[in-house]
């Protein structure tokens, strides 16, 4: 059985607030998913600052590497 915090972020979409972001590092060079995945992470810390952060698990906050790779793609491809 899958704990419900886990299946929570399964289908939830992300943030706007963040793919937004997303796009913004994306122009401004910022191709690389670890990096990319370092930068959404303080971005996070900086929208819930007075509050408790997002569990890690939850995919609208914290983005598959499949799904930061997607966001990346459509992003470049805006930008031509």
């Amino acid at each position: 059985m899958v704990p419900i915090s886990q299946a929570a972020g399964t289908s939830q979409p992300g943030d706007r607030r963040l793919i937004k972001h997303m796009h913004k590092l994306v122009s401004e060079g910022a191709i690389h998913i670890d990096e990319m995945k370092e930068r959404l992470n303080q971005f996070v810390a900086q929208l819930f600052a007075s509050q408790p952060l997002p569990d890690r698990d939850n995919r609208r906050y914290y983005p598959l590497t499949k799904d930061l790779s997607n966001h990346i793609q459509k992003a470049m491809a805006a930008l031509m």
